[in-house]
């Protein structure tokens, strides 16, 4: 007595419906290990639009006390009213309300600093008094050489230029996006650009985020099994967290030799602040893939549970 053909043909459905789930499964996996590392990139990358990541690094590298202590030799610097508190304090506004216009959480950018007027004034003053008198019917303001008028004292005349070069400094505060052309039509069209770049990438950080949970449900579909879910996640997860580990050791590596190249007295500290933005990417890169490995070790040994759970249950309402 022969075999019904349709066992044969039942029996080659299954297989080639076991090879279907078992490609969408891999296929679906590997799309989500690929969005994980894209998604924890981006969370990564996204600290640096935050002040905090700047903070520490300019701390760390020895910014601010490089600046406390150079900051008289630098022209102009000296006139800017620095806080009790120290530098700090005025560096981390200005690095906070940059952030935020190029966040677009404000639509203007503020890089006002407080001036020391009594300084700055002492500072035109005595220059003034420097000059020597105009001649008779020169005009001071169209003077080929700089002049000041018989008729006028240092202070009056001080005064005089303030209102007719308008010189809004001597108010108390000057916008820094102005002193370094921030403001030209240039420049705003560049920051509008970066705004906009910013913004986008804000956008598909969440698109990443959405995508994730999509392939989640997808993946469940395919399974059928919340314990064989959990346990293909898991290993995602786990693979995911592997990748940023492995980063994380070259980055190490290339942190540890451009620290070697630089000597221990080393006065560049433009380098040695790349150097700590560097060596902080490298923590955050290292922190989360140890914690992606861990929540997948996690829901692998998690699924044994469940599994062992629901044969339970099964078994339980077999016997009632």
């Amino acid at each position: 007595m022969g075999v019904d053909p349709s066992i044969y043909i039942l029996f080659l459905f299954q297989l080639f419906m076991g090879f279907i789930k078992r490609t969408l499964t891999v296929f679906l996996s590997l799309a989500t290990i690929f969005l994980l590392c894209a998604f924890t990139l981006f969370l990564i990358v996204r600290t640096f639009l935050y002040p905090s990541v700047y903070v520490n690094s300019l701390e760390q590298s020895g910014v601010y006390q490089y600046l406390d202590e150079n900051l008289g030799n630098t022209p102009g610097s000296t006139f800017i009213k620095i806080p009790p508190e120290g530098i700090s304090l005025l560096v981390n506004g200005l690095v906070g309300n940059l952030l935020s216009y190029l966040r677009s959480d404000t639509d203007s950018l503020n890089l006002t600093v407080q001036l020391d007027r009594d300084k700055l004034r002492g500072f035109f003053l005595e220059s003034i008094q420097n000059l020597s008198v105009c001649s008779d019917g020169v005009d001071p303001f169209e003077a080929e050489e700089p002049c000041r008028p018989a008729d006028r004292t240092p202070d009056e005349f001080l005064d005089d230029i303030i209102k007719e070069k308008n010189l809004t400094f001597f108010e108390g505060d000057v916008d820094l996006a102005g002193v370094y052309g921030l403001d030209s039509p240039e420049s705003q069209k560049n920051l509008e650009n970066l705004r906009w770049t910013i913004s986008l990438f804000q956008k598909i950080f969440w698109v990443f985020a959405f995508g994730i949970l999509i392939l989640f449900f997808l993946l469940f579909l395919v399974e059928r099994s919340i314990s064989k879910f959990v346990r293909v996640e898991g290993i995602n997860i786990f693979a995911a967290g592997g990748i940023f580990l492995f980063s994380a050791k070259i980055l190490f590596s290339l942190d540890k030799f451009i620290s070697e190249k630089i000597p221990g007295n080393s006065p560049d500290i433009v380098f040695s602040l790349m150097n700590t933005f560097l060596s902080n990417f490298a923590s955050s890169v290292n922190f989360y893939g140890i914690i992606e490995m861990v929540i997948g070790i996690v829901l692998f040994a998690v699924s044994f549970f469940i599994g062992n759970l629901l044969n339970w249950k099964g078994k339980d309402k077999t016997r009632r």
